[in-house]
Protein backbone atom coordinates (compact mmCIF):
# COMPACT_ATOMS: atom_id res chain seq x y z
CA UNK A 1 0.00 0.00 0.00
CA UNK A 2 1.55 3.55 -1.16
CA UNK A 3 0.55 6.39 1.70
CA UNK A 4 0.80 9.49 0.30
CA UNK A 5 2.70 12.54 2.89
CA UNK A 6 0.15 14.70 4.77
CA UNK A 7 1.62 17.66 2.70
CA UNK A 8 1.29 15.78 -0.91
CA UNK A 9 -3.08 14.84 0.12
CA UNK A 10 -3.29 18.56 1.00
CA UNK A 11 -1.78 19.83 -2.24
CA UNK A 12 -3.60 17.40 -4.26
CA UNK A 13 -6.86 18.32 -2.11
CA UNK A 14 -6.37 22.08 -3.13
CA UNK A 15 -5.69 21.27 -6.93
CA UNK A 16 -9.47 19.49 -7.15
CA UNK A 17 -10.83 21.88 -5.30
CA UNK A 18 -8.68 24.57 -7.67
CA UNK A 19 -9.80 22.21 -10.95
CA UNK A 20 -13.54 22.06 -9.58
CA UNK A 21 -14.19 26.17 -9.05
CA UNK A 22 -12.94 26.71 -12.45
CA UNK A 23 -15.43 24.28 -14.15
CA UNK A 24 -18.07 25.62 -11.97
CA UNK A 25 -16.81 29.21 -13.06
CA UNK A 26 -17.16 28.37 -16.10
CA UNK A 27 -21.10 26.88 -16.27
CA UNK A 28 -21.85 29.88 -14.55
CA UNK A 29 -20.64 31.89 -16.76
CA UNK A 30 -21.73 30.25 -19.94
CA UNK A 31 -25.52 31.41 -18.12
CA UNK A 32 -24.38 34.45 -17.69
CA UNK A 33 -23.34 35.15 -21.75
CA UNK A 34 -26.71 33.24 -22.57
CA UNK A 35 -28.44 36.18 -20.34
CA UNK A 36 -26.07 39.12 -21.49
CA UNK A 37 -26.38 37.59 -25.41
CA UNK A 38 -30.52 38.01 -24.45
CA UNK A 39 -30.34 41.57 -23.49
CA UNK A 40 -28.33 42.28 -26.59
CA UNK A 41 -31.05 40.93 -28.98
CA UNK A 42 -34.10 42.18 -27.13
CA UNK A 43 -33.65 45.57 -25.79
CA UNK A 44 -36.63 47.56 -24.34
CA UNK A 45 -39.21 48.57 -26.75
CA UNK A 46 -38.72 52.41 -25.16
CA UNK A 47 -34.58 51.71 -25.06
CA UNK A 48 -33.27 55.66 -24.92
CA UNK A 49 -29.27 56.63 -24.29
CA UNK A 50 -30.53 56.97 -20.83
CA UNK A 51 -32.12 53.47 -20.43
CA UNK A 52 -29.17 52.27 -22.05
CA UNK A 53 -27.07 53.68 -18.70
CA UNK A 54 -27.07 51.78 -15.67
CA UNK A 55 -28.38 54.13 -12.54
CA UNK A 56 -25.77 56.42 -11.65
CA UNK A 57 -24.08 55.53 -8.23
CA UNK A 58 -23.72 59.41 -7.49
CA UNK A 59 -26.25 61.17 -6.20
CA UNK A 60 -28.97 58.27 -4.64
CA UNK A 61 -29.94 59.28 -1.78
CA UNK A 62 -32.43 57.49 0.65
CA UNK A 63 -33.63 55.29 -2.86
CA UNK A 64 -34.75 56.19 -6.07
CA UNK A 65 -38.11 54.55 -7.51
CA UNK A 66 -36.82 52.08 -10.56
CA UNK A 67 -38.46 50.51 -13.07
CA UNK A 68 -37.98 47.26 -14.20
CA UNK A 69 -36.49 47.80 -17.30
CA UNK A 70 -32.97 49.20 -15.63
CA UNK A 71 -33.39 46.35 -13.27
CA UNK A 72 -35.65 43.48 -15.14
CA UNK A 73 -34.11 40.57 -12.50
CA UNK A 74 -35.66 41.81 -9.71
CA UNK A 75 -38.39 39.87 -7.77
CA UNK A 76 -40.63 40.56 -5.17
CA UNK A 77 -41.18 37.65 -2.64
CA UNK A 78 -44.30 36.72 -0.22
CA UNK A 79 -43.43 33.90 2.12
CA UNK A 80 -46.02 32.30 4.09
CA UNK A 81 -45.22 32.08 7.87
CA UNK A 82 -46.73 31.31 10.94
CA UNK A 83 -48.43 34.20 13.48
CA UNK A 84 -46.86 32.48 16.21
CA UNK A 85 -46.36 28.61 17.28
CA UNK A 86 -49.53 28.41 18.97
CA UNK A 87 -51.22 29.47 16.35
CA UNK A 88 -52.80 27.90 13.34
CA UNK A 89 -53.24 31.15 11.04
CA UNK A 90 -50.31 32.39 8.74
CA UNK A 91 -49.16 35.89 7.72
CA UNK A 92 -46.63 36.68 4.76
CA UNK A 93 -43.30 37.81 5.14
CA UNK A 94 -42.18 40.38 2.48
CA UNK A 95 -38.76 40.05 0.88
CA UNK A 96 -36.63 40.89 -2.65
CA UNK A 97 -35.11 38.11 -4.82
CA UNK A 98 -33.38 38.21 -8.19
CA UNK A 99 -33.96 35.90 -10.83
CA UNK A 100 -31.14 33.73 -11.59
CA UNK A 101 -32.71 31.18 -14.43
CA UNK A 102 -35.94 30.23 -15.99
CA UNK A 103 -37.67 29.09 -12.73
CA UNK A 104 -35.13 29.67 -9.85
CA UNK A 105 -35.39 32.63 -7.45
CA UNK A 106 -32.41 33.46 -5.63
CA UNK A 107 -33.04 35.25 -1.83
CA UNK A 108 -31.81 35.43 1.96
CA UNK A 109 -32.23 31.78 4.22
CA UNK A 110 -33.59 34.23 7.32
CA UNK A 111 -36.83 34.72 4.50
CA UNK A 112 -37.83 31.31 5.29
CA UNK A 113 -37.47 31.45 8.75
CA UNK A 114 -40.78 29.17 10.68
CA UNK A 115 -42.35 29.43 7.05
CA UNK A 116 -45.15 26.53 6.66
CA UNK A 117 -43.32 23.58 5.52
CA UNK A 118 -46.77 21.44 5.73
CA UNK A 119 -48.64 23.48 3.11
CA UNK A 120 -49.73 21.09 -0.19
CA UNK A 121 -46.96 22.28 -2.39
CA UNK A 122 -47.06 25.85 -2.04
CA UNK A 123 -44.77 28.39 0.14
CA UNK A 124 -45.64 31.20 -1.34
CA UNK A 125 -45.46 33.95 -4.10
CA UNK A 126 -43.02 35.74 -6.72
CA UNK A 127 -44.17 38.56 -8.40
CA UNK A 128 -41.34 39.27 -11.96
CA UNK A 129 -41.67 41.81 -14.21
CA UNK A 130 -43.09 44.88 -12.58
CA UNK A 131 -41.81 47.44 -10.24
CA UNK A 132 -44.99 47.34 -8.08
CA UNK A 133 -45.15 44.81 -5.84
CA UNK A 134 -49.18 45.16 -5.40
CA UNK A 135 -50.57 42.07 -6.83
CA UNK A 136 -53.78 43.72 -7.59
CA UNK A 137 -51.44 45.19 -9.88
CA UNK A 138 -51.91 43.67 -13.01
CA UNK A 139 -48.62 44.73 -14.44
CA UNK A 140 -45.67 42.17 -14.10
CA UNK A 141 -46.96 37.86 -13.54
CA UNK A 142 -47.09 35.69 -10.58
CA UNK A 143 -45.72 32.63 -9.97
CA UNK A 144 -46.32 30.16 -7.23
CA UNK A 145 -43.23 28.95 -4.74
CA UNK A 146 -43.38 25.31 -4.94
CA UNK A 147 -39.88 24.18 -3.87
CA UNK A 148 -37.68 26.01 -1.24
CA UNK A 149 -34.04 25.18 -0.55
CA UNK A 150 -32.60 26.88 2.42
CA UNK A 151 -28.85 26.73 2.48
CA UNK A 152 -27.92 23.14 4.51
CA UNK A 153 -25.09 25.06 6.63
CA UNK A 154 -27.99 28.13 7.15
CA UNK A 155 -27.81 29.78 11.06
CA UNK A 156 -29.66 32.17 12.08
CA UNK A 157 -27.92 32.97 15.10
CA UNK A 158 -24.13 32.18 14.02
CA UNK A 159 -23.04 35.64 12.88
CA UNK A 160 -19.65 34.47 11.65
CA UNK A 161 -20.76 31.19 9.49
CA UNK A 162 -25.01 32.83 8.62
CA UNK A 163 -24.53 31.44 5.08
CA UNK A 164 -27.91 33.34 4.75
CA UNK A 165 -28.51 31.99 1.31
CA UNK A 166 -31.61 30.76 -0.21
CA UNK A 167 -33.60 28.98 -3.50
CA UNK A 168 -36.88 29.06 -4.41
CA UNK A 169 -38.03 26.92 -7.02
CA UNK A 170 -41.38 28.58 -9.33
CA UNK A 171 -44.11 26.47 -10.77
CA UNK A 172 -43.17 27.46 -14.07
CA UNK A 173 -40.80 28.62 -16.18
CA UNK A 174 -40.37 32.30 -16.87
CA UNK A 175 -40.40 33.58 -20.29
CA UNK A 176 -38.01 35.77 -20.85
CA UNK A 177 -38.81 39.80 -22.15
CA UNK A 178 -36.28 43.21 -21.55
CA UNK A 179 -38.36 43.55 -18.38
CA UNK A 180 -37.84 40.02 -17.23
CA UNK A 181 -34.91 38.19 -17.49
CA UNK A 182 -32.29 36.44 -14.91
CA UNK A 183 -28.89 38.69 -13.55
CA UNK A 184 -25.74 37.17 -13.91
CA UNK A 185 -23.71 35.74 -10.63
CA UNK A 186 -20.46 36.77 -9.57
CA UNK A 187 -17.88 33.89 -9.45
CA UNK A 188 -14.36 36.21 -8.07
CA UNK A 189 -15.69 39.25 -6.15
CA UNK A 190 -14.44 42.27 -7.84
CA UNK A 191 -10.86 44.38 -6.20
CA UNK A 192 -11.06 47.24 -4.61
CA UNK A 193 -14.75 47.60 -4.85
CA UNK A 194 -16.09 51.25 -4.32
CA UNK A 195 -19.21 51.41 -4.48
CA UNK A 196 -22.35 49.09 -5.55
CA UNK A 197 -25.79 49.09 -6.16
CA UNK A 198 -28.65 47.65 -3.87
CA UNK A 199 -32.35 47.35 -5.19
CA UNK A 200 -35.81 46.55 -3.15
CA UNK A 201 -39.14 47.15 -1.80
CA UNK A 202 -38.03 47.47 1.71
CA UNK A 203 -38.76 50.32 4.11
CA UNK A 204 -37.82 54.13 3.61
CA UNK A 205 -36.38 56.38 5.60
CA UNK A 206 -40.04 57.31 7.01
CA UNK A 207 -40.63 54.04 7.99
CA UNK A 208 -43.04 53.20 5.10
CA UNK A 209 -43.06 50.15 2.72
CA UNK A 210 -43.25 51.93 -0.55
CA UNK A 211 -45.05 50.15 -3.28
CA UNK A 212 -42.30 50.55 -6.04
CA UNK A 213 -39.31 49.32 -6.51
CA UNK A 214 -36.42 51.74 -5.08
CA UNK A 215 -32.70 51.55 -5.69
CA UNK A 216 -29.47 53.06 -4.36
CA UNK A 217 -25.76 53.10 -3.49
CA UNK A 218 -23.69 51.64 -1.16
CA UNK A 219 -20.32 52.56 -0.63
CA UNK A 220 -17.81 50.02 0.23
CA UNK A 221 -13.91 51.16 -0.25
CA UNK A 222 -14.87 54.66 1.59
CA UNK A 223 -12.86 55.61 4.92
CA UNK A 224 -15.60 56.40 6.90
CA UNK A 225 -17.55 53.55 5.59
CA UNK A 226 -14.90 51.28 6.86
CA UNK A 227 -14.26 52.70 10.20
CA UNK A 228 -18.10 51.83 10.77
CA UNK A 229 -17.42 47.89 9.44
CA UNK A 230 -14.42 47.98 11.71
CA UNK A 231 -16.63 48.78 14.65
CA UNK A 232 -19.08 46.13 13.50
CA UNK A 233 -16.52 43.93 12.94
CA UNK A 234 -14.63 44.13 16.14
CA UNK A 235 -18.33 43.62 17.76
CA UNK A 236 -18.40 40.00 15.59
CA UNK A 237 -21.25 41.12 13.91
CA UNK A 238 -20.12 40.02 10.54
CA UNK A 239 -17.67 37.60 9.07
CA UNK A 240 -15.37 39.87 6.77
CA UNK A 241 -14.68 36.53 4.94
CA UNK A 242 -18.14 35.74 3.74
CA UNK A 243 -19.86 38.70 3.71
CA UNK A 244 -19.54 42.08 2.73
CA UNK A 245 -20.18 45.62 4.80
CA UNK A 246 -20.96 48.57 3.07
CA UNK A 247 -22.87 52.21 3.78
CA UNK A 248 -23.02 55.79 3.12
CA UNK A 249 -20.22 58.18 4.29
CA UNK A 250 -22.88 61.13 4.69
CA UNK A 251 -26.16 60.46 4.12
CA UNK A 252 -28.57 57.60 5.51
CA UNK A 253 -28.94 54.96 2.74
CA UNK A 254 -28.93 51.71 2.72
CA UNK A 255 -31.22 48.74 3.08
CA UNK A 256 -34.31 47.75 5.68
CA UNK A 257 -36.62 45.60 6.73
CA UNK A 258 -38.58 43.85 3.38
CA UNK A 259 -34.94 44.28 1.21
CA UNK A 260 -33.67 41.16 2.64
CA UNK A 261 -32.72 38.36 -0.26
CA UNK A 262 -32.23 41.40 -2.85
CA UNK A 263 -29.30 41.98 -4.59
CA UNK A 264 -25.45 43.82 -4.87
CA UNK A 265 -24.94 44.28 -7.76
CA UNK A 266 -23.05 46.28 -10.26
CA UNK A 267 -23.28 47.37 -13.91
CA UNK A 268 -21.57 45.03 -16.99
CA UNK A 269 -19.36 46.68 -19.40
CA UNK A 270 -21.15 44.53 -22.20
CA UNK A 271 -22.59 47.28 -24.57
CA UNK A 272 -25.83 46.51 -23.79
CA UNK A 273 -28.97 47.63 -22.10
CA UNK A 274 -29.21 47.03 -17.97
CA UNK A 275 -26.55 44.26 -17.72
CA UNK A 276 -25.66 43.71 -14.10
CA UNK A 277 -23.43 41.20 -12.27
CA UNK A 278 -24.95 40.01 -8.63
CA UNK A 279 -21.99 40.14 -5.88
CA UNK A 280 -23.90 40.02 -2.88
CA UNK A 281 -27.49 39.45 -1.16
CA UNK A 282 -28.74 41.87 1.40
CA UNK A 283 -28.67 39.77 4.52
CA UNK A 284 -28.97 42.69 7.56
CA UNK A 285 -28.31 45.76 9.30
CA UNK A 286 -29.21 48.52 11.64
CA UNK A 287 -33.15 49.50 11.60
CA UNK A 288 -32.12 52.67 13.34
CA UNK A 289 -31.71 55.18 9.92
CA UNK A 290 -30.91 57.96 12.54
CA UNK A 291 -27.73 56.17 13.60
CA UNK A 292 -24.76 57.63 11.97
CA UNK A 293 -23.47 54.04 12.73
CA UNK A 294 -26.24 52.42 10.01
CA UNK A 295 -24.47 50.01 7.94
CA UNK A 296 -24.88 47.17 6.20
CA UNK A 297 -24.08 43.13 6.13
CA UNK A 298 -24.14 41.55 2.50
CA UNK A 299 -23.46 37.83 2.15
CA UNK A 300 -21.04 37.56 -0.83
CA UNK A 301 -22.75 34.98 -3.85
CA UNK A 302 -19.52 33.42 -5.32
CA UNK A 303 -19.03 31.22 -2.02
CA UNK A 304 -22.33 29.71 -2.61
CA UNK A 305 -21.84 29.03 -5.81
CA UNK A 306 -21.07 25.19 -5.67
CA UNK A 307 -24.34 24.62 -3.70
CA UNK A 308 -26.83 27.24 -6.14
CA UNK A 309 -25.56 25.25 -9.20
CA UNK A 310 -25.98 21.72 -7.61
CA UNK A 311 -29.75 22.59 -7.09
CA UNK A 312 -30.47 25.19 -10.12
CA UNK A 313 -28.57 23.18 -12.73
CA UNK A 314 -27.67 19.85 -11.62
CA UNK A 315 -27.89 17.89 -15.31
CA UNK A 316 -26.14 21.18 -16.91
Amino acid sequence: MIVFPRILLCALFIIKVTISYKERAGKIESKCKEYVKYACDNPPASATSTSKTPPKLDGIINGVTTSLEMLPHMAFVKLFRKVDRESEGIWVKDCSGTLISDNFILSAAHCSHDVVRDDPGIFGQVKLGSASKSFMDRTGALYEVIEMYVHPNYSPTDQQNRNDVLLLKLHRKVKFSPYTRPICLNTEFPNNLRKAIVSGWGEDENGNFPEYLKSASVYIDDEIVKLKCNVALESRSFNSTTEICGGHPIDITGTSTGDSGGPMQIPMNTGCPNTYEQICISARGSKDFKSPMKVNIFTKVELHLPWIESIVWPDE
